[in-house]
C-alpha cells in the first residue's frame, strides 16, 4: 500500500478533534540515497516525533562500538519499521494495540477514535514510556475536556 493511503487511513481513525491538530509524512531524500527516508509526526505543525534511516544506523553503530554487538536504543526508530507498524495497526484492534510492546502501535492507540474516554482515564502511562506515546496521550486527553 502506498504512503498516501496509509496516511489518510490512519487520519480516518484518529479522533475528529485531531485530525486538523496532527499530521504524519514519509519524506524521500532521493538525491541523497534511496535508504534516505525520515517518519515525521507533528502537532500542531511542531515536529514532536523524527525518525530517520541514517539517525537508526548512527544509534545502532554506536552501541555496536560501544557493546560489541548490534543493538538500537530506545530513541532510534527505522521508517521502514514503523510504516511496517503502521500497516499492523491498521488491522489491528486498538484495544490490543494499547498493550503491545511496541511504542508506535501505542501511539497510535492513543489518538484512534475507537478508544473511548473511560479506556483513556483509566490509562497510567509509566514514567519510562516512550515520548511518542507521552506526547500523543496528553494531546488526546486535552481534546477530552
Amino acid at each position: 500500500m502506498q504512503w498516501s493511503k496509509l496516511r489518510s487511513r490512519l487520519l480516518e481513525l484518529t479522533a475528529p478533534c485531531l485530525r486538523k491538530r496532527i499530521d504524519f509524512h514519509l519524506i524521500n531524500y532521493r538525491k541523497l540515497s534511496e535508504l534516505a527516508n525520515e517518519f515525521i509526526v507533528s502537532i500542531d505543525g511542531k515536529k514532536v516525533f523524527s525518525a530517520s534511516y541514517s539517525s537508526y544506523n548512527i544509534a545502532g553503530y554506536v552501541e555496536t562500538r560501544k557493546t560489541g554487538r548490534v543493538a538500537y536504543g530506545d530513541g532510534s526508530h527505522n521508517p521502514f519499521d514503523i510504516t511496517s507498524s503502521i500497516r499492523t495497526y491498521l488491522d489491528l484492534d486498538p484495544r490490543v494495540a494499547l498493550h503491545s510492546s511496541d511504542p508506535i502501535l501505542r501511539s497510535l492507540a492513543m489518538i484512534d477514535k475507537r478508544i473511548g474516554k473511560r479506556t483513556l482515564k483509566a490509562i497510567k502511562l509509566p514514567s519510562d514510556e516512550h515520548s511518542l506515546v507521552k506526547a500523543l496521550y496528553m494531546l488526546r486527553m486535552d481534546c477530552l475536556d
